[in-house]
């Protein structure tokens, strides 16, 4: 399952749940509980190749939990436990290392 078996293989270590589920809703771009072969392709292709605009939209697509196109605090905060989870760190050191990380890769983001 692409949730935890696959995420887990990539990483090295066990992803937490909930930041699983973010990346699993960004590859599910039908929000049918399923990632298809094209999807998971497509997505990947966005990551590496897409525009700036096309990497916010995913983006969103992740960090958008309850899929109700709009960011709310609670999405975020949401999101920013899963890393600070992922990392053993807390919430505001979590959201401190994804904007640095975001400021690193500049203008392709």
């Amino acid at each position: 399952e692409f949730r935890t078996g696959f995420l887990n293989s990539v990483v090295g270590a066990p992803v937490p749940e909930d930041l699983a589920e973010a990346l699993f809703n960004g590859f599910d771009t039908g929000a049918t509980g399923r990632v298809t072969v094209q999807q998971f392709v497509c997505g990947l292709a966005v990551l590496r190749h897409g525009t700036p605009e096309e990497k916010l939209r995913l983006l969103f697509a992740v960090y958008d939990a309850d899929r109700d196109q709009r960011l709310s605090d609670r999405d975020l905060k949401r999101f920013a436990q899963a890393l600070g989870d992922s990392r053993g760190a807390t919430r505001e050191r979590a959201v401190q290392d994804a904007l640095q990380a975001l400021s690193a890769v500049g203008q392709s983001v």
